[in-house]
């Protein structure tokens, strides 16, 4: 079966090689991030998904729809498909979670100090 697209309406419908129609289907929704365009470092900074904020963290991100990505009309917010943004995200490590260690490896010598040996 050949899908063939109806753009204004994003049904499918699959034909067959004798021309037989199947029931129509619905391709996936795009889905979009939406960027502020302020940053933290290298990372870039994306609405929360509960609006309230914004977030470094995917996980955390708002997802929207294209409909609703045409909502925000300021001028930092950016939209961007989330699969091509997911595409080359980045695992990171949040210094503020490392506790008293931060950067380095606690003293063996003295492993209740919280001295860091550099």
């Amino acid at each position: 079966m050949t899908p063939c697209d109806d753009s204004e309406s994003k049904v499918v419908t699959a034909v067959g090689p004798d021309c037989s129609i199947s029931s129509p289907f619905r391709w996936p929704e795009r889905l979009y991030y939406v960027q502020n365009r302020g940053g933290c470092g290298d990372c870039l900074i994306w609405w929360r998904a509960d609006r309230c904020g914004y977030t470094m963290n995917l996980a955390e991100a708002l997802k929207v729809t294209a409909a609703e990505a045409a909502t925000f009309t300021r001028n930092e917010d950016r939209p961007w498909l989330a699969s091509e943004v997911d595409a080359v995200a980045e695992r990171h490590v949040n210094s503020q979670h490392m506790g008293t260690a931060k950067f380095g490896i606690v003293s063996e010598a003295k492993p209740d100090s919280g001295v860091v040996d550099r």
